[in-house]
């Protein structure tokens, strides 16, 4: 499955917020993305109208 493949089937949209490295013993890498059904919301996040929700993947 693509990237693009995935946003269609789940019929959403993705930013990248930010990355990092915790450096704990579960975690050793942090990615951070926002998702949300209208990418309006995105561009204007964090205004308090915008209905994004945070989302973190650890690696």
């Amino acid at each position: 499955m693509t990237f693009e493949e995935f946003l269609k089937v789940n019929n959403c949209y993705i930013s990248f917020e930010g990355i990092m490295e915790p450096r704990t013993a579960e975690v050793s890498l942090r990615v951070i993305i926002n998702k949300s059904d209208n990418p309006t919301d995105l561009l204007i996040f964090p205004h308090p109208d915008s209905k994004v929700e945070t989302l973190q993947i650890d690696f």
